[in-house]
């Protein structure tokens, strides 16, 4: 649920909705999106949008969403692919000045 209506008509009601899109296909999960302003949708797990209302719209959307147990990669492992790349990048940070200390006389 989500409250776009101090969005007013720009991109920010459609870009929550794409969000919500983005993160149905990270978890592999459908999503039932209610918006009092701004977009009510369902989104499925391949990020699929279906039944949007206009911004502002009243209306009541009705659909039967799947569940799912599965766990994705993602969902367990969290942003280990960010923590792996600092972790890098502060190795390289490390060796790069340890390197022109030890080439300075």
């Amino acid at each position: 649920m989500t409250n776009d209506g101090w969005w007013d008509n720009t991109a920010g009601h459609r870009q929550h909705l794409w969000y919500a899109s983005l993160r149905a296909i990270e978890t592999r999960r459908s999503i039932a999106r209610a918006a009092n302003t701004g977009i009510s949708a369902f989104v499925n797990a391949r990020g699929d949008i279906s039944q949007p209302t206009a911004y502002g719209e009243q209306a009541a959307i009705r659909q039967k969403i799947t569940l799912s147990d599965q766990r994705t990669l993602y969902v367990k492992w969290g942003d280990m692919i960010a923590r792996i790349a600092i972790f890098l990048a502060l190795l390289w940070l490390l060796n790069t000045i340890v390197g022109v200390r030890r080439a300075k006389p």
